[in-house]
């Protein structure tokens, strides 16, 4: 009866309402881009350029084109694969055969899409498969609503392979016909959180956030959800408190929390047991979040001592009458009503520091933190402090939960998910000494224009109140170190909860330019240190990794910083004229001719200062790049969430080991129109290809916008299917073509294609390209920054360079979330010019800054082709543009697919555009 009740109870509290989904968004002035390209201007400065190469031929130089020699990567093809897809060579079972195995004494059955699958050696076998039994005899769909973080084309795979039927065609989505989605009401969140994943909402702050307060915001703490945030009534909250193998029960409400008890605060850091479990992936594929090192917060916490609503009960230190655990459970519930569930030890739970927090840095405790009231346990991993919690068991046994006994738990590297058993380890309370760097930022430059002096930043904490005795820094990789200074200096022994925050002031090396590799590294109170490297502590959860952690940055001369580097290079081909002069006037004494030679000079001066100001890039002097030999540390890797694991396979290289292609872009441009040659690629249906040697480290959709450019189409995929499987990653090439011939619209066809392309697999990465655009350097990665990228920093069309600073046109990079927060491309620009403009403007209005990558590597070549008509209103309608990103984009699109094909080459897409909505004063006459 109690159970029965309890649930009822939990039903009540937590409401489950449809909502509509948002969209946080800050504006920023942006400035015009009327005047970033006139008309001639081009042509003007090679005229100009021309006559200064006639008078000094040295200028050549700064027109060398270098193309790379290429060599198709040696690498089959996996087929394409798709989970639930009819098979013509299985049986048919219907929704009630499937229901009849729903245990396994009868064996246990489910479906998936068109699939029916027998799952009980998958239960058995499987840590955590027991959760998939909430499956049993019915559809995954439910299910993966609520988990869908383990809904991966690795977990697909091994569903797969316990596939013995098809359902019957009338079941077929009958399971989620009539679900709501139950992150519908989830709350909204700061824009500045980086998601690792969006149902649940999983995601961490900027490490550089983290030192600026020794106090962590509540927006910006770092949020774990297991599952959808529930919407709890404060009114109607009721917290249940019992004794196993007793009546003694109790129920408190909010109110009574609140006043009945003396309020108690405590300020405590918290860290999620996966913090920078990243940097576990590089050794080995994991399954979990893609955690980088800013999984933990600091924050004050108020609210009711546990000891003290226990003591209630009669339960305290003198009548503990043999208990060794406190169990909580929480109201966030999974399809079968199971609560996520935490214990701790006894003992822990008679701390007086153990709180029933109802307030988060002085306000009343957020949603995503447990409204109304959560459990703080200072010391214990955040795993432990259960949110929204609604039952708190006195307890012999520890708690029965999944995530207390089939998670949150450490391994040795050598066991892995065939060899593992949960039940032999223990559950982790404590965690190990923990140190990160917050400031500078990895790959970031650091110029000695301020000093020769290098200041380091992060923060530091250890488990079970063991307070930080130092904190050692090396810019060296561990050569060299220097102590840092700790804040605050001193805690009470043994009850240090709270983070340290260090600084560090160091020499840098002396001038030039040095690739410095930073770590760090903290002692606790008990002397325990950090371990130097990863590898040792690997382990297949990617929890407890407490290594050194090492950042790399640039240290160069204020002269010869990517920002100044152009600069640098004419002035010194400046003083490469002057020693020319010299000379040459040393040889002619004669009055006149010197004369002559001094005007000759002057001319070459003028012209060269004009080639400056009109042909040299402002990019290159204006913004940084990031330098070629650190590119590989500026992708975004996510092994987790897209491979077909092979623990037999290692990962693949970010920077591909044959740095050289077969292929020439030029050659590219007198391909024939045709498709013939592709069918000896091994790609697999609709363009979609991945390593078999290695695990790909991430997944990236590549977008073409598309209509009557038959040859350049050829000519691109024959030439990026061998330069992306050269770079040993998975990825599909989806082409949106558009069907009326009324002007082009380019960002709607980039708009459909992410939208599109959402359906088909989980993508890391993706990227809108144009047709006509050929990389030639292999170590420009096709994957994602932490920034949008734009992945052209030179094109030959321009010598190599780029027409204006503000561009970000021809192939640009960015995650899922990147693309979504700025509401994608406009849909009003038809014609040729103005949604690139417009892209970047809504790019920096969300406060991300556009990445770009060594002029060494970010090399182009466009193929040649009629050029589109320019629309007309481009100008007009970029002023308008501003006020409208919110209204523009992804949030109205409107298209109808008129055919979906899944081509050999490539996955096409026809489009029609559907109706417009009248959004500013320019006319809308396309449709």
């Amino acid at each position: 009866m109690m159970a029965t009740n309890l649930l009822l109870r939990r039903l009540i509290i937590s409401k489950r309402l449809s909502a509509a989904s948002y969209n946080l968004f800050r504006s920023i002035s942006i400035e015009s881009s009327d005047e970033k390209q006139k008309p001639g201007r081009h042509k003007q400065a090679l005229l100009v350029g021309g006559l200064g190469l006639g008078l000094l031929s040295g200028f050549y130089i700064w027109h060398r084109k270098s193309h790379v020699e290429t060599r198709v990567s040696d690498t089959g093809a996996v087929p394409a694969f798709e989970a639930g897809k009819h098979r013509d060579t299985l049986p048919v079972y219907s929704a009630i055969d499937v229901s009849k195995h729903d245990s396994k004494e009868k064996g246990i059955w489910c479906s998936f899409k068109s699939g029916v699958y027998d799952i009980t050696d998958f239960v058995d076998k499987h840590p955590g498969g027991d959760k998939i039994l909430m499956a049993a005899g019915g559809a995954l769909e439910p299910f993966w609503l609520l988990y869908a973080v383990h809904q991966t084309d690795h977990v697909l795979k091994l569903l797969e392979d316990h596939r013995i039927g098809n359902l019957d065609e009338s079941d077929r989505g009958v399971a989620v016909r009539d679900l709501n989605d139950p992150y519908s009401t989830d709350p909204k969140r700061h824009p500045a959180l980086k998601p690792a994943t969006v149902k649940p909402f999983n995601a961490e702050p900027p490490l550089s956030v983290l030192v600026d307060s020794y106090i962590t915001p509540n927006d910006l703490f770092y949020v774990r959800n297991h599952l959808p945030v529930p919407e709890v009534d404060p009114n109607t909250y009721e917290l249940e408190i019992c004794v196993d193998g007793s009546e003694n029960e109790k129920t408190l409400t909010l109110n009574e929390i609140k006043n009945k008890f003396e309020k108690h605060t405590v300020t405590a850091a918290m860290q999620c047991a996966g913090n920078r479990r990243s940097e576990m992936m590089t050794i080995k594929p994991i399954k979990g979040l893609n955690w980088g090192a800013a999984a933990i917060g600091n924050a004050t916490w108020s609210g009711a001592r546990l000891i003290d609503v226990l003591k209630e009960m009669g339960i305290d230190n003198s009548n503990k009458n043999g208990f060794q655990h406190v169990q909580f459970e929480g109201l966030d519930l999974d399809p079968a009503s199971s609560p996520y569930g935490a214990s701790i030890l006894f003992e822990k739970a008679m701390d007086p520091d153990v709180i029933l927090a109802y307030e988060m840095n002085g306000q009343p405790i957020p949603r995503d933190h447990g409204f109304p009231v959560r459990v703080i346990v200072p010391g214990v991993v955040g795993a432990r402090n259960v949110k929204w919690v609604s039952r708190i068991v006195v307890s012999h046994d520890e708690s029965s939960s999944h995530w207390q006994q089939n998670d949150y738990k450490g391994f040795p590297p050598q066991i892995d998910w065939d060899t593992v058993d949960f039940k032999k380890a223990p559950a982790i309370q404590d965690l190990p000494v923990q140190s990160a760097i917050c400031e500078p930022g990895e790959g970031q430059t650091i110029s000695r224009e301020k000093g020769n002096v290098l200041t380091v930043k992060g923060y530091a904490w250890s488990g079970g109140g063991r307070g930080i005795v130092r904190v050692d820094v090396s810019l060296d990789g561990g050569e060299n170190w220097h102590l840092a200074k700790l804040k605050p200096s001193e805690m009470k022994i043994n009850r240090a909860w709270a983070w340290t925050l260090w600084q560090a002031d160091i020499p840098l090396p002396k001038s030039g330019s040095h690739k410095l590799e930073i770590c760090c590294r903290a002692v606790d109170s008990s002397y325990n240190n950090q371990p130097d490297s990863v590898a040792p502590i690997w382990n297949l959860r990617g929890v407890l990794n407490n290594a050194w952690h090492r950042i790399h940055p640039i240290a160069t001369d204020p002269g010869i910083t990517p920002r100044n580097r152009c600069r640098y290079n004419v002035v010194a081909r400046r003083n490469t004229l002057i020693i020319y002069y010299v000379r040459i006037m040393t040889l002619f004494p004669g009055l006149k001719i010197r004369k002559i030679i001094h005007l000759l000079y002057n001319l070459v001066i003028i012209i060269f200062v004009i080639i400056i100001v009109l042909i040299i890039p402002k990019e290159c002097i204006l913004k940084d790049y990031i330098p070629a030999d650190i590119i590989s540390l500026d992708v975004i890797t996510n092994v987790s969430q897209h491979s077909i694991f092979n623990n037999h396979r290692p990962l693949c290289p970010i920077i591909p080991h044959n740095r050289k292609l077969n292929l020439n872009p030029t050659n590219m441009k007198k391909l024939p129109a045709t498709e013939d040659f592709l069918t000896n690629l091994n790609i697999g249906q609709g363009g979609k290809w991945q390593p078999s040697n290695c695990n790909a480290r991430f997944s990236t959709a590549i977008i073409i916008p598309y209509r009557a450019r038959k040859q350049q189409l050829a000519a691109f995929l024959y030439y990026m299917h061998h330069f992306l499987c050269a770079q040993s990653i998975s990825y599909t090439i989806i082409v949106v073509e558009q069907s009326h011939k009324k002007p082009f619209n380019r960002g709607k066809l980039f708009n459909v294609g992410f939208k599109e392309a959402l359906n088909l697999r989980h993508f890391d990465c993706f990227i809108f390209h144009d047709v006509d655009l050929l990389p030639e350097n292999l170590l420009n990665i096709y994957g994602c920054s932490s920034e949008p990228r734009h992945l052209i920093t030179a094109l030959d069309e321009f010598q190599y360079s780029l027409p204006y600073c503000e561009i970000m046109g021809g192939a640009v990079a960015l995650t899922k979330y990147q693309f979504e927060k700025i509401n994608g491309f406009a849909n009003r620009f038809y014609g040729w010019g103005g949604e690139d403009d417009d892209f970047y403007n809504r790019v920096i209005a969300n406060n991300y800054r556009v990445i770009r990558w060594d002029p060494a590597v970010a090399r182009y070549t466009m193929l040649t082709h009629a050029k589109e008509p320019p629309n007309s209103d481009r100008h007009a309608l970029l002023r308008e543009s501003e006020a409208l990103f919110l209204l523009d984009g992804l949030s109205n699109l409107d298209y109808t697919v008129i055919s979906f094909e899944k081509l050999n080459s490539h996955t096409r897409i026809f489009q029609q555009n559907g109706a417009r909505i009248s959004l500013g004063s320019i006319s809308d006459e396309y449709t």
